[in-house]
């Protein structure tokens, strides 16, 4: 570790700074940095599935990160509110509100619990194409997030913003499932007891609107806002790949695009 004691002396135009290290302290950010990353293995570890119970329609909906959880859960949080009779409009429920509710509604269990806790409720959540949502979790995660001087949510898997995308996809490919980030991690093992996946329906990204409409049609849920851009269309993920990398991410998320129905998109 470096730390600089600047101590100017200006003549003519030489400025000298003066640096001191410290040898002794670099065991100790080391440390901590082994640390931290020990610690945000153990969270991802211990992760489970993030459910909202809705309890007037008497249903529950399991977030599956990076699939229009924004404007989904905005329009959970107006419909509890309706039924409480604090009727707003979107640009009445602030971003804290929703988390307030988040707090009061969710739950983090497994699919197998969730399943139990809930065994009349009508339990649905949102895919997307696999590789269009690695993208975007690249795209938005990363690269988006370095430039807007936000923290490296990926560091502790040795991925940086420096990273091409064909090396984000080599190094996810590596990580399993009980060890990936959520935005990474497969969307089946969000929903997925065992083989048996536990979910009443499960609407598209692609088909945000339609599939969202028979919700409306069925629990009487809100429109949805224009949160954020899952909402706008989805372009083809090829664009972004190479033909070894789509490869290997076809492979990664295997399961996924089986099981949802995205064989087509391949």
């Amino acid at each position: 570790m470096i730390y600089t004691r600047s101590a100017r002396h200006t003549h003519a135009s030489i400025t000298v700074v003066q640096t001191t290290y410290f040898p002794e302290l670099s065991p100790l950010m080391n440390l901590s940095k082994s640390i931290h990353k020990f610690q945000q293995r153990r969270k991802i570890l211990r992760e489970k599935p993030h459910v909202w119970e809705i309890p007037s329609a008497k249903a529950c909906y399991i977030q599956n990160y990076k699939v229009a959880t924004r404007s989904i859960r905005h329009a959970i949080a107006r419909h509890i509110l309706k039924e409480q009779n604090d009727i707003r409009e979107y640009d009445q429920i602030p971003l804290e509100l929703v988390r307030q509710l988040d707090k009061k509604v969710s739950s983090f269990y497994t699919p197998a619990k969730i399943r139990k806790l809930y065994p009349e409720h009508y339990i649905f959540t949102f895919v997307r194409d696999p590789l269009a949502r690695l993208y975007s979790c690249y795209s938005n995660k990363l690269i988006d997030a370095h430039r807007k001087n936000m923290p490296n949510r990926f560091a502790h898997f040795g991925i940086t913003p420096e990273n091409s995308f064909d090396e984000f996809v080599r190094i996810v490919a590596d990580i399993p499932d009980k060890n990936a980030d959520r935005h990474f991690r497969s969307q089946h093992w969000f929903v997925n007891d065992g083989d048996k996946d536990i979910t009443d329906y499960v609407g598209k990204l692609e088909n945000l609107r339609e599939d969202w409409q028979y919700l409306i049609d069925k629990f009487g849920f809100p429109e949805l806002p224009h949160k954020n851009k899952s909402l706008k269309k989805t372009a083809n993920p090829r664009e972004h790949y190479s033909s070894e990398i789509y490869k290997i991410a076809q492979e990664r998320y295997r399961q996924d695009i089986e099981q949802f129905g995205y064989q087509d998109n391949i």
